[in-house]
């Protein structure tokens, strides 16, 4: 997708396409792995507050532009819904795996495999299910 595409997803989400927003939206777009929320801030701290940034990937979480995946560390990472992004429509995706490199310690998106199914008792409510498999990147194990 490109900037003109997402400010008409913006626009359409009644989100105004100011200059920080799609410069985080440029950030998300030159990584195939998720970003730290300090490794956005670093790329960031010239063009906009902590405040805004964070408020920011809060509202982009919220529309379904980014999700976040707690790495293995605990630490935030952020990584663009794996989507089709020319047919975006209501900020839904499904669930994936993620895979965190424990040699690079970049998480990415899996598609496949599926996400297998689980079933819980009756009185539990799943709100997300999060699975990050650990290992060598394909990159790493070259």
């Amino acid at each position: 997708m490109d900037n003109t595409n997402f400010k008409r997803l913006l626009k359409s989400k009644g989100l105004k396409a100011t200059t920080p927003r799609l410069k985080i939206f440029e950030i998300f777009k030159r990584k195939d792995c998720a970003i730290t929320y300090s490794d956005i801030e670093r790329c960031m701290a010239e063009h906009m507050d902590r405040v805004t940034l964070y408020r920011t990937l809060k509202t982009f979480e919220e529309r379904g532009f980014i999700h976040r995946i707690t790495g293995t560390d605990g630490s935030a990472n952020f990584a663009l819904t794996p989507i089709d992004w020319n047919e975006f429509c209501d900020g839904s995706a499904e669930q994936h795996i993620h895979f965190s490199c424990l040699k690079c310690k970049n998480i990415y998106c899996l598609d496949s495999p599926a996400m297998p199914e689980v079933t819980l008792p009756d009185e539990y409510k799943v709100e997300a299910l999060n699975i990050i498999i650990s290992g060598i990147c394909d990159r790493c194990n070259g």
